[in-house]
């Protein structure tokens, strides 16, 4: 079996990676990008990743159609009303699919909405394609969005302080 269910240049075998950006799943359309010591990693087509990658480093990958995908985590943002409920009916709605829910986050919206991200287990596109229509469903769900990894960069203002520096004419010799 191919890693991963991916074929490179028609191949099984070969290490693979998956970009945590983008999260291809089994179904999306994908490329590989050879990197430097960990193999060829999978995008998917539309990725920011791809798009900005060496093309003389892609190489042609595809879904191996003897394998049944490994299961992989896959964020989800719902926006939704913030009522008693809203939460319960999506999760049943999610595991009505078959779909394990690794994580949620719950963050509260002005206005009586609130976002609820999930991370699902999630085997191919259609599977989710499944999800997100019974998510949409829910009553009070508003919007239904797949989500990147794509991780918030914090910058860290480091105050260094220089060694004072005392001009002469002002230092005492107390």
């Amino acid at each position: 079996a191919a890693a991963g269910g991916v074929l490179v240049g028609g191949e099984r075998n070969v290490l693979i990676g998956f970009c945590r950006h983008c999260n291809a799943l089994h179904g999306d359309d994908v490329a590989g990008v050879i990197t430097r010591g960990k193999g060829v990693t999978v995008h998917r087509t539309d990725c920011p990743r791809l798009l900005e990658s060496d093309p003389q480093r892609h190489m042609p990958v595809a879904w191996d159609p003897a394998t049944v995908p490994p299961p992989r985590p896959i964020g989800l943002e719902v926006e939704c009303e913030d009522s008693p409920g809203v939460l319960a009916a999506m999760t049943r709605a999610i595991a009505a699919t078959g779909v394990n829910i690794g994580s949620v986050v719950l963050r509260k919206l002005p206005e009586g909405h609130g976002v609820a991200k999930l991370e699902c287990l999630v085997e191919s596109r259609e599977q989710l394609d499944r999800v997100t229509s019974r998510l949409q469903l829910v009553p009070g769900v508003l919007r239904v969005v797949r989500g990147t990894r794509e991780k918030k960069v914090v910058k860290r203002v480091l105050h260094r302080t220089a060694s004072p520096v005392v001009p002469p004419n002002l230092m005492s010799d107390a």
